[in-house]
């Protein structure tokens, strides 16, 4: 699939720790989903696949991971593992959007946490979850995109499972409350970089 730049809306999302790692796996996903200009039906075997993956090392397994694997380089054990829990997580996205996930998941009224799709102290939980609980943290997001119905921002999950760090939980938080993201100087600066318009399978 081409990564055709595209208009998608202003987020507060801070830029991504590893922007080329995000886009690799952005098109990785890209590529494995149904493509309606050219009539490429999405690749719904091996999504399958890595969606049955009961954990990372069934990941690693699976051909398209190794394809993955070739195009990001850099090979380390730790990038290895990260990245195997990246493709974990992004297979159960159905629908790329790009609103940072955190604040897809956050309430629509800041001032009335029960307008929020996932509460607050299920996120709690979540960003409890220490970096090096790599199995364990594959199975909450997993279950945050299901949450969401399958919509979510691959790039945004992407950074955040090779990056899932203090920073970036609490960015994470940030996002949920809709606030301006630490650092940010200006309003220009809080802007995230545009993305395409949602996309993904259909039917």
């Amino acid at each position: 699939m081409t990564d055709a730049p595209m208009k998608g809306p202003e987020t507060t999302a801070p830029p991504f720790a590893d922007p080329p790692f995000a886009d690799t796996v952005w098109r990785w996903w890209s590529g494995l989903q149904e493509d309606p200009r050219t009539k490429r039906p999405a690749d719904r075997a091996t999504l399958a696949e890595l969606r049955r993956a009961r954990g990372l090392s069934d990941v690693v397994m699976i051909p398209a991971f190794q394809e993955l694997w070739r195009r990001v380089g850099r090979p380390t054990a730790e990038r290895a593992e990260r990245l195997a829990l990246a493709a974990a997580v992004v297979a159960h996205v159905r629908v790329h959007s790009g609103v940072p996930f955190a604040r897809q998941l956050g309430p629509r009224d800041v001032r009335d946490a029960t307008t929020a799709t996932l509460s607050p102290l299920r996120l709690r939980r979540v960003l409890a979850i220490d970096d090096g609980e790599a199995e364990v943290l594959r199975t909450a997001l997993i279950r945050l995109v299901k949450h969401a119905g399958g919509v979510a921002n691959v790039r945004d999950l992407a950074d955040s499972a090779l990056y899932w760090t203090e920073k970036t939980r609490i960015a994470w938080a940030f996002a949920y409350w809709n606030g301006p993201q630490p650092g940010a100087t200006s309003a220009e600066d809080a802007k995230a970089e545009q993305e395409p318009e949602p996309t993904g399978e259909t039917g």
